[in-house]
């Protein structure tokens, strides 16, 4: 009560770890807990609408990848990663996986940022997708196993999906399901074709993109390494000014785009709920959560 900010407005907070979105929004409705963080994501657009909880959304600043083992045939070819990129359908692996709960996007930084760089070179076509296979000169079929986690059940239907649109292309991808510490020892040791996760790269560009593509990085699991690309990346984290630095990340994000170091997918929007009357508090794209001046009703 003698906090110099002056007292709270809530005695305290109690957490509540329910796993499943729909019991957590029963919950909400029921009165049993005043704020989630797990909406159900195909319930988004519906409970915009409701008068029975409060909604809020926000781009968050987080993105979803897929990428592919530099140090494993084909994949060590930039034709047949590029090929598997132009066969990838992004808006329906954002559908399947978030429904209307993320955005699209090539690159990492989110829409609202203004280190956003609009860029998308890949349009889903699975002729072209084709013909790029066939000028790197590789035989079809080819087995590509896909590496995703049971921690985060979104990877395990968008890998589904993106195995659906590869088949087409003669590409046969066999999702392999693993325990979060599993995949993870597995990520270290490269042992995989291809893995798929999200990163959390909250304010700074270098955040989203030094350690994943610069050489030898610290999150460069997948090999990556471009003279030109270390080059910029260096350079953009020592530039003071804004736009200059912009301009060199964004150099830099083209190129790891056009050589899918990271197939990038989608932006999920972090969408959160609370009791109708609840008041003080604000919804982050870092996800950070701050009940300091809640007030409830």
């Amino acid at each position: 009560e003698d906090y110099w900010g002056g007292a709270p407005g809530i005695d305290g907070v109690e957490f509540r770890y329910i796993t499943e979105p729909a019991a957590a929004l029963t919950a909400l409705e029921n009165g049993e807990v005043q704020w989630t963080d797990n909406v159900p994501p195909q319930q988004v657009s519906d409970l915009s609408e409701s008068e029975d909880v409060e909604l809020a959304s926000t781009s968050s600043v987080d993105y979803w990848y897929m990428s592919m083992n530099y140090a494993r045939a084909p994949f060590d070819n930039p034709a047949v990663r590029r090929a598997i990129a132009t066969a990838v359908d992004r808006e329906e692996v954002t559908e399947a996986a978030r429904f209307e709960a993320a955005r699209p996007n090539q690159t990492a930084i989110p829409e609202d940022s203004f280190f956003y760089y609009d860029y998308a070179p890949f349009q889903a076509d699975e002729d072209a997708a084709r013909r790029l296979l066939e000028e790197a000169g590789v035989t079809t079929p080819i087995t590509m196993g896909l590496m995703v986690t049971d921690e985060f059940p979104e990877s395990v239907t968008a890998a589904e999906v993106i195995a659906s649109q590869l088949e087409p292309i003669g590409i046969t991808v066999e999702v392999e399901v693993l325990d979060f510490a599993t995949w993870l020892d597995r990520q270290d040791q490269g042992d995989f074709d291809a893995f798929m996760l999200s990163w959390l790269g909250n304010i700074d560009p270098a955040d989203f993109y030094e350690q994943q593509h610069i050489t030898d990085g610290s999150s460069n699991y997948q090999g990556y390494t471009n003279p030109q690309v270390d080059q910029l990346l260096t350079q953009a984290a020592t530039e003071v000014d804004a736009d200059a630095r912009k301009a060199l990340y964004d150099q830099a994000a083209k190129i790891i785009v056009d050589d899918v170091s990271y197939l990038y997918l989608y932006n999920p929007d972090v969408v959160q709920a609370w009791v109708p009357g609840l008041s003080g508090y604000q919804i982050r794209a870092d996800r950070a959560i701050n009940f300091e001046e809640v007030e409830l009703p």
